[in-house]
Protein backbone atom coordinates (compact mmCIF):
# COMPACT_ATOMS: atom_id res chain seq x y z
CA UNK A 1 0.00 0.00 0.00
CA UNK A 2 1.08 3.22 -1.10
CA UNK A 3 1.14 6.59 0.91
CA UNK A 4 -1.46 8.30 -0.77
CA UNK A 5 -3.10 4.42 -1.08
CA UNK A 6 -3.27 4.96 2.84
CA UNK A 7 -4.07 8.85 2.79
CA UNK A 8 -7.25 7.53 0.74
CA UNK A 9 -8.06 4.69 3.52
CA UNK A 10 -7.52 7.81 6.14
CA UNK A 11 -10.04 9.85 4.47
CA UNK A 12 -12.20 7.21 3.89
CA UNK A 13 -16.09 8.38 5.80
CA UNK A 14 -17.38 5.08 5.18
CA UNK A 15 -14.02 3.15 6.88
CA UNK A 16 -14.21 2.66 10.84
CA UNK A 17 -12.63 5.01 12.73
CA UNK A 18 -9.53 2.39 14.07
CA UNK A 19 -8.71 1.47 10.49
CA UNK A 20 -8.68 5.65 9.63
CA UNK A 21 -6.58 6.48 12.11
CA UNK A 22 -3.51 3.75 11.67
CA UNK A 23 -3.49 4.67 7.71
CA UNK A 24 -3.04 8.34 8.86
CA UNK A 25 -0.52 7.62 11.29
CA UNK A 26 1.27 5.43 8.31
CA UNK A 27 0.80 8.46 6.16
CA UNK A 28 2.35 11.05 8.79
CA UNK A 29 5.16 8.64 9.53
CA UNK A 30 6.11 7.48 6.09
CA UNK A 31 6.28 10.93 5.19
CA UNK A 32 6.52 13.78 7.51
CA UNK A 33 5.15 17.22 6.42
CA UNK A 34 4.50 15.66 2.93
CA UNK A 35 0.80 15.51 3.33
CA UNK A 36 0.08 17.91 6.53
CA UNK A 37 -2.78 19.96 4.68
CA UNK A 38 -4.88 16.60 4.07
CA UNK A 39 -3.99 15.14 7.87
CA UNK A 40 -5.10 18.54 9.66
CA UNK A 41 -8.65 17.68 8.98
CA UNK A 42 -7.88 14.23 10.31
CA UNK A 43 -6.63 15.70 13.12
CA UNK A 44 -9.48 17.80 13.72
CA UNK A 45 -11.89 14.46 13.81
CA UNK A 46 -9.53 12.71 16.09
CA UNK A 47 -10.06 15.99 18.63
CA UNK A 48 -13.47 15.74 18.65
CA UNK A 49 -14.43 13.67 21.72
CA UNK A 50 -16.95 11.65 20.06
CA UNK A 51 -14.74 9.86 17.57
CA UNK A 52 -11.87 10.01 19.59
CA UNK A 53 -13.76 7.53 22.04
CA UNK A 54 -13.85 5.26 19.15
CA UNK A 55 -10.27 4.68 18.46
CA UNK A 56 -8.39 2.82 20.32
CA UNK A 57 -5.97 4.66 22.69
CA UNK A 58 -2.50 3.10 21.47
CA UNK A 59 -3.90 4.40 18.22
CA UNK A 60 -3.93 8.10 18.89
CA UNK A 61 -1.31 7.97 20.52
CA UNK A 62 1.02 6.57 17.32
CA UNK A 63 -1.21 8.91 15.26
CA UNK A 64 -0.38 12.53 17.49
CA UNK A 65 3.56 10.91 18.15
CA UNK A 66 4.17 10.29 14.49
CA UNK A 67 2.87 13.58 13.24
CA UNK A 68 4.55 15.46 16.40
CA UNK A 69 4.92 19.16 16.26
CA UNK A 70 3.46 19.67 12.84
CA UNK A 71 0.37 19.26 14.76
CA UNK A 72 -2.80 21.02 14.25
CA UNK A 73 -2.67 22.53 17.46
CA UNK A 74 0.49 23.70 18.09
CA UNK A 75 0.13 25.76 14.29
CA UNK A 76 -3.26 27.01 15.25
CA UNK A 77 -3.29 28.27 18.83
CA UNK A 78 -0.50 29.75 21.56
CA UNK A 79 2.11 27.30 22.60
CA UNK A 80 2.33 29.11 25.75
CA UNK A 81 -0.58 30.58 28.35
CA UNK A 82 0.54 33.46 30.56
CA UNK A 83 -0.74 32.13 34.08
CA UNK A 84 -0.08 35.81 36.02
CA UNK A 85 0.63 36.26 39.94
CA UNK A 86 -3.04 35.26 42.37
CA UNK A 87 -3.39 34.74 45.61
CA UNK A 88 -4.22 30.67 45.77
CA UNK A 89 -5.08 28.15 48.80
CA UNK A 90 -2.44 25.48 49.62
CA UNK A 91 -3.19 22.70 51.74
CA UNK A 92 -6.52 20.68 52.93
CA UNK A 93 -9.76 23.60 52.46
CA UNK A 94 -10.97 23.82 56.57
CA UNK A 95 -14.09 21.47 56.89
CA UNK A 96 -12.93 18.99 54.61
CA UNK A 97 -13.92 15.42 55.45
CA UNK A 98 -10.59 13.58 53.50
CA UNK A 99 -7.85 15.74 55.41
CA UNK A 100 -5.85 13.18 57.38
CA UNK A 101 -4.79 13.85 60.79
CA UNK A 102 -0.88 14.78 59.80
CA UNK A 103 -1.81 17.58 57.67
CA UNK A 104 -1.80 20.87 58.71
CA UNK A 105 -3.94 23.79 58.41
CA UNK A 106 -4.23 25.12 54.84
CA UNK A 107 -3.65 28.83 54.08
CA UNK A 108 -3.78 31.30 51.10
CA UNK A 109 -0.17 32.28 49.49
CA UNK A 110 0.40 34.34 46.89
CA UNK A 111 1.41 32.39 43.82
CA UNK A 112 3.78 33.91 41.60
CA UNK A 113 3.51 34.46 37.31
CA UNK A 114 4.59 31.28 35.40
CA UNK A 115 4.05 30.14 32.23
CA UNK A 116 2.72 26.79 30.83
CA UNK A 117 2.19 25.34 27.82
CA UNK A 118 -1.48 24.80 26.04
CA UNK A 119 -1.03 21.27 25.70
CA UNK A 120 0.58 17.95 26.85
CA UNK A 121 4.15 17.51 26.04
CA UNK A 122 4.52 14.75 23.37
CA UNK A 123 6.91 11.46 23.35
CA UNK A 124 9.06 13.32 20.61
CA UNK A 125 9.12 16.60 23.09
CA UNK A 126 10.06 14.76 26.04
CA UNK A 127 13.04 12.88 24.24
CA UNK A 128 14.13 16.01 22.70
CA UNK A 129 14.33 17.40 26.31
CA UNK A 130 15.90 14.30 28.12
CA UNK A 131 18.54 15.06 24.99
CA UNK A 132 19.22 18.50 25.35
CA UNK A 133 22.23 19.19 27.63
CA UNK A 134 21.21 22.59 28.26
CA UNK A 135 18.36 22.28 30.03
CA UNK A 136 20.54 20.35 32.73
CA UNK A 137 21.73 23.79 33.40
CA UNK A 138 18.97 26.15 32.49
CA UNK A 139 18.13 28.72 34.85
CA UNK A 140 15.21 27.11 36.61
CA UNK A 141 14.22 30.74 37.90
CA UNK A 142 14.02 31.70 33.87
CA UNK A 143 10.34 32.49 32.57
CA UNK A 144 10.84 32.51 29.27
CA UNK A 145 12.01 29.17 28.54
CA UNK A 146 13.25 28.67 25.34
CA UNK A 147 12.25 26.11 22.40
CA UNK A 148 15.54 24.10 22.93
CA UNK A 149 14.13 23.33 26.79
CA UNK A 150 10.80 22.41 25.53
CA UNK A 151 9.33 24.31 28.23
CA UNK A 152 10.79 22.07 31.23
CA UNK A 153 13.79 23.14 33.07
CA UNK A 154 15.18 20.40 35.49
CA UNK A 155 17.36 20.94 38.06
CA UNK A 156 20.41 18.49 39.21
Amino acid sequence: MTDLDALRQAEDPSAPWPSRAAAARRVAAAAPGAHDGRLDALQAAFLDPAIARQIPVGLRVAFWTAVGDRNLVARTHARWIDVPAAPGWVGPVPGDPHTRDREGPGQMVELPAFRIQAWPVTVAEYALFLADDASRTADPGDPSPTPRHVGHTRRR
